[in-house]
């Protein structure tokens, strides 16, 4: 099978929709995955005051990418399934204020035959509304299985 993604490598997938933040959405998070801190759950909290007020989790972050990147350009045509199986070189930039807008820019940096499909690598960069600098950045490593 020829690859689909081949010929997208190097280019930008897309970007995704705003995700809304608020203190309700960082709270939550945390009472499900137990990321509970002053800086992301107590408002009135020293460490919050010193950065402007709560700041989202950067593991929130991380786990939006792959409903983000739902919003994006993938080739599907004779793709059985997609497997996204980890991420490299992940760092925290600059915070997220709860409160504020984040979405995820998506680029395709390389695609390499793997068994009856591929491994594509895709680097994501997270952006809040009104800032020049991004808050995360990660590559998403996922396989792509052929159909038969």
């Amino acid at each position: 099978m020829t690859s689909p993604f081949a010929e997208l490598v190097g280019t930008e997938l897309g970007v995704s929709e705003w995700v809304e933040t608020s203190q309700e959405f960082v709270d939550a998070y945390a009472s499900m995955m137990g990321d509970r801190g002053p800086i992301h759950n107590e408002p009135d909290s020293d460490a919050a005051k010193a950065l402007g007020g709560t700041i989202v989790q950067g593991t929130l972050l991380i786990g939006s990418i792959p409903a983000m990147l739902r919003d994006v350009y993938w080739p599907m045509e004779g793709i059985q399934y997609r497997l996204h199986y980890g991420y490299d070189k992940i760092r925290f930039i600059n915070p997220v204020p709860t409160g504020s807008r984040f979405r995820g820019r998506f680029t395709l940096e390389a695609a390499e035959p793997r068994g009856e499909g591929e491994r594509v690598r895709i680097n994501a960069t997270i952006e809040v509304e009104g800032s020049g600098e991004p808050a995360a950045i990660a590559e998403l490593l996922a396989f792509v299985k052929w159909a038969p």
